[in-house]
């Protein structure tokens, strides 16, 4: 390492720092919000309070964590309506899981949660039946879900429970895929306005996120036989998609429809995009143990890496979803899992570029998330769009502790 690297790395640890700091005052003082999800609401803000509670060795903000926690309690004792995984109760279970196997809460999660499930059974049912497999906001989210319940209950009757419901929710996967010369997709509304259909390839709402799901169900043998042939096919369909354009931006298109090929250009960042098919492929290479599949997806995260442009990326904020900081997590968490120093650029670079994105005078922290249709800039606390999803990745950046909260998005 040069001395302008060790130079360089001590500014950019002192500038997180600082920030970090700046951030964690902020969410002391406000952190309202009217979701519960992980990705919208509560569940986000106090993964961010039990997280900086470790890093910072201080009990205060796990504390304020467990008020958190508390209150969405309460919330659902008030009969809080929204269960998505994005915004609502799938994702409250989910949160209250990834604390009690992180050794943050000792709360009998069996006991605890299981009387929500068949409420959150009927709506992945419901979604199912629709052909409704959004992570964020359809039928993966609730088998998401479930899956971490499956996992992690000490009760066999329950494990029971939760292997009925996930192989319901692998048969109508199988029911509604769509195959062809061995190749699998699923189609999905891909705008809610138009109504228009098609195959969307973005880790958020489309088939990669599928495809990452079914990965994380084949480790299980009361899965693998089933899974196994769907990750395979529409892997090979995903791959079939592939820019063969000359100096082409992105390598995949952000979905296929009658109207793909007018624009076959996908941004950076985690929601759309080559990041989140590379990310997935990785995660699938190490499920098939596929040595070829492993190369496909360092190149896609390789090529990824070299887009630094702004009219290339499109990133125009600061958050994890589509910005700055959600493209140095998946950079960061790729050099984790490679020790490929292109990744470990990569994620410096994009930390450097969310740290110049705090320009808001009015902001969280300087910072604000970019709306693009309404093209106005909001304040957000949101782990997904806004200051509480930024300090997590700060915080997993200056750390050597293997902190993995970012699992909530597919990432680990």
């Amino acid at each position: 390492m040069t001395q302008n690297t060790n130079i360089n790395q001590i500014s950019i640890t002192k500038k997180l720092n600082s920030k970090l700091l700046e951030i964690n005052e902020t969410l002391k003082k406000q952190y309202e919000s009217e979701d519960l999800g992980v990705l919208t609401g509560l569940t986000g803000h106090a993964l961010f309070h039990f997280y900086y509670s470790r890093f910072s060795n201080t009990e205060e903000p796990s504390e304020i964590g467990v008020k958190i926690i508390a209150e969405c309690f309460e919330k659902i004792n008030q009969n809080y309506e929204i269960s998505t995984y994005c915004s609502g109760i799938a994702s409250f279970g989910w949160v209250l899981e990834h604390l009690y196997l992180e050794n943050f809460i000792d709360f009998d999660n069996d006991k605890i949660l299981s009387d929500l499930d068949h409420y959150l059974f009927e709506r992945q049912s419901l979604d199912s039946s629709i052909g409704l497999f959004d992570f964020l906001h359809g039928s993966i989210g609730y088998g998401y879900y479930f899956l971490a319940r499956y996992k992690n209950t000490a009760s066999q009757e329950l494990k029971k429970r939760y292997k009925i419901y996930l192989l319901k929710l692998i048969s109508s996967l199988e029911e509604f895929a769509i195959e062809s010369e061995n190749k699998i997709k699923w189609e999905s509304i891909l705008s809610m306005e138009t109504q228009k259909r098609g195959y969307n390839f973005s880790l958020s709402h489309g088939i990669p996120s599928i495809i990452n799901f079914l990965c994380r169900l084949h480790s299980f043998s009361d899965f693998k036989s089933s899974v196994d042939p769907l990750i395979k096919k529409s892997i090979s369909y995903i791959l079939d998609h592939k820019n063969t354009e000359p100096n082409h931006y992105s390598i995949f298109p952000n979905f296929e429809c009658e109207s793909t090929n007018k624009n076959r250009h996908s941004r950076l960042a985690w929601c759309y995009g080559d990041l989140g098919v590379g990310i997935t492929l990785l995660q699938a290479a190490k499920t098939l143990q596929d040595k070829n599949l492993n190369k496909i997806a360092i190149d896609i995260l390789k090529h990824s890496a070299q887009r630094v442009q702004q009219h290339d990326t499109m990133i125009k904020d600061a958050g994890i979803c589509h910005g700055a900081f959600g493209v140095a997590k998946v950079f960061n968490r790729v050099y984790k899992e490679t020790h490929e120093p292109i990744f470990k650029a990569a994620t410096e670079h994009w930390l450097n570029e969310g740290l110049e994105m705090c320009s808001h005078q009015d902001g969280f922290a300087g910072y604000k998330k970019w709306v693009g249709g309404q093209e106005i800039w909001e304040n957000e606390l949101s782990l997904l769009e806004g200051i509480s999803g930024i300090g997590l990745v700060i915080i997993d950046y200056l750390t050597d502790n293997e902190f993995n909260w970012d699992e909530c998005l597919m990432i680990s």
